[in-house]
């Protein structure tokens, strides 16, 4: 999902990186985005795996609902969603304190 939205880390750039700022001290927060074009099972149970490490490691995560904007690769895409098993994975975070904002 990544090179599909041209984004150049990787997931293990986005482990490293969390590893490194808590080494340091530093309160962390991960947006991830949910319902992207082209998203299947693989690729949400790969997120929740990635967040349940991260969370794991001290740091938060703050969901979003795919939306297209204008002038990206996704602009003429419907609006993202996410599967009620999804939702209350995302629920389970928020009740070990690990979600940051809303759905």
């Amino acid at each position: 999902m990544l090179d599909a939205c041209a984004r150049t880390h990787t997931v293990r750039d986005v482990i490293s990186a969390v590893a490194c700022a808590r080494k340091h001290g530093y309160k962390i927060i991960v947006d991830f985005m949910f319902g992207l074009p082209g998203e299947n099972d693989a690729d949400r149970r790969e997120s929740l795996s990635v967040m349940d490490e991260i969370v794991g490691m001290g740091a938060r995560i703050h969901p979003h609902i795919f939306a297209p904007l204008p002038q990206t690769a996704f602009a003429d895409e419907p609006s993202g969603c996410i599967s009620p098993f999804f939702f209350d994975a995302i629920n389970d975070f928020r009740s070990r304190g690990a979600v940051y904002g809303h759905l």
